[in-house]
């Protein structure tokens, strides 16, 4: 086989700009998001948290290292994240093209550090040596050009979003070589790294106790960058420059928690303590305020006492009503639930699909007691449009399966996870108000059942056991879209 794309490696969704989120942090970010979406918002919150507050910038403040990264990344964020990060060394040209294959061919995506000398479609090419780095997602042999997600084709590297595009091996080859040269003078050999999909099962508890440990590392902190410049104790000769690559990750920091909770009066807060520490980031670069000191510290105290009564919101356990039902929903849609009802509305304004890596829908989740489930839901949504809601199945292996109607028109049993395979069965069955559907199962078999006669419409033959059941509800594009369901 000479061609290979990993096609769960997508775009960042993200609008930090440039002096905020290099592209170096950026591209690790994307790559960890090929297995989970929410990691690549886990781990920018991480490192730039980790740069405020666990090292302080003494002496380095840019943490632009690939080494350096490596060990922070094995020491601290492995272990919740479960993705390897290895550094991949190679010895030339067809050495290269041999490693990023055989990465690629074991569901690893690629990161590539270049040189911008040598990239035809850059502004400054052949003109200036600059560091970048490029996501490989897939690569062909045959034609001699790999995958990549870059965003120097885009508005002439202006964009701060990685998109699709293609590249001449040969061309990336180069650009690697050149930054070996110009940027790692100590290195005999080129080097890229590449990131596993494996994702921690654990992943949840992990994130949620190492979180814990970064709040108390913030709260015990009283060693700030801004306190030691004005202080002149430390980095007395440090440049305004530097000084804004460590203070506009609070941007970073504030934003990703802000996303990661659904408590409007923090929200409110963090908002607030951004916008005083823009202040003192001005008055620190020109010294022209008065009682800068006194400012930093009581910001600092503000900070504190918001990051302690901080939460995570990445999933609500409403054990009594829904009878231990996990509700996963990301993206605050609207949900009221009473007694066996659950009523559910998604925003035209956002996209909540659950499609691949994405992790967007709403979903509510259980563990198995009964080999059976059974729901009526009415669907408020325009006939054909972008929504799919039904009954969501989780298998021992990690496998998912969607049973449901796709915009009112048809019913389909789809496998997610499988983008070579994933339409298992469909069939035409209209929604006028309301949809019975159901689900029963046992160790070899699984039976989907649909409409007012609750026929069997697909057998599927299972080599996996069935881990968890329940529903979902999605759009692929923006659509409003309400459901309501009675679960027996």
């Amino acid at each position: 086989m000479n061609r290979i794309i990993l096609s769960n490696v997508t775009e960042n969704e993200d609008s930090y700009k440039w002096s905020e989120l290099n592209c170096f942090y950026k591209v690790f970010a994307i790559a960890l998001g090929a297995s989970d979406k929410s990691f690549f918002d886990y781990f920018v919150m991480y490192v730039s948290a980790y740069i405020l507050y666990v090292i302080q910038g003494n002496g380095h403040l840019s943490f632009d290292s690939g080494d350096c990264v490596l060990e922070y990344y094995r020491r601290e964020l492995q272990p919740i994240f479960g993705n390897e990060l290895n550094k991949i060394e190679y010895g030339g040209y067809r050495s290269f093209i041999k490693k990023v294959y055989n990465e690629l061919s074991e569901n690893r995506v690629v990161i590539v550090p270049c040189d911008l000398f040598y990239l035809p479609y850059c502004k400054s090419y052949m003109e200036l040596h600059k560091r970048h780095y490029m996501v490989v997602k897939g690569i062909d042999t045959a034609k001699g050009i790999v995958y990549i997600l870059d965003n120097m084709h885009i508005e002439l590297g202006a964009s701060t979003i990685y998109k699709d595009f293609m590249l001449d091996i040969r061309v990336l080859y180069d650009m690697a070589e050149a930054f070996r040269k110009n940027f790692e003078n100590i290195c005999n050999k080129g080097f890229c790294w590449s990131i596993s999909s494996e994702r921690n099962k654990n992943f949840e508890i992990d994130n949620d106790n190492y979180f814990l440990r970064l709040k108390e590392n913030i709260l015990n902190n009283d060693d700030y960058v801004e306190l030691n410049i004005l202080d002149e104790k430390l980095y007395c000769d440090m440049s305004m420059e530097k000084y804004l690559s460590y203070a506009n990750l609070r941007v970073v920091f504030y934003n990703t928690l802000k996303k990661l909770t659904t408590d409007e009066n923090c929200k409110i807060r963090l908002d607030s303590l951004l916008k005083e520490w823009n202040i003192l980031k001005l008055e620190m670069i020109y010294r022209n305020g008065k009682n800068i000191k006194e400012k930093v510290t009581k910001t600092i105290e503000e900070e504190k006492e918001c990051i302690r009564g901080y939460e995570f919101a990445n999933k609500l356990f409403i054990s009594s009503v829904l009878n231990n039902y996990e509700i996963f929903n990301r993206k605050n849609a609207e949900i009221s639930y009473n007694e066996n009802i659950i009523n559910i509305r998604l925003s035209g304004n956002e996209i909540y699909d659950i499609w691949g890596n994405a992790d967007n829908g709403v979903i509510i989740l259980k563990e198995c007691t009964e080999r059976k489930c059974n729901a009526v839901m009415e669907i408020d949504t325009e006939f054909g449009s972008s929504s799919h809601c039904g009954i969501y199945i989780e298998f021992e292996d990690g496998r998912r399966i969607l049973f449901g109607s796709l915009g009112r028109l048809n019913m389909a049993v789809h496998s997610i996870d499988d983008m070579d395979r994933y339409e298992l069965c469909m069939y035409q069955e209209i929604v006028e108000e309301k949809m019975n559907i159901g689900i029963e199962y046992n160790d070899e078999f699984c039976y989907f059942y649909s409409g007012c006669d609750m026929k069997c419409r697909h057998k599927l033959c299972l080599d996996s056991k069935i881990a968890k059941v329940g529903f979902f509800v999605k759009t692929w594009e923006n659509c409003e879209c309400s459901v309501t369901i009675v679960y027996r």
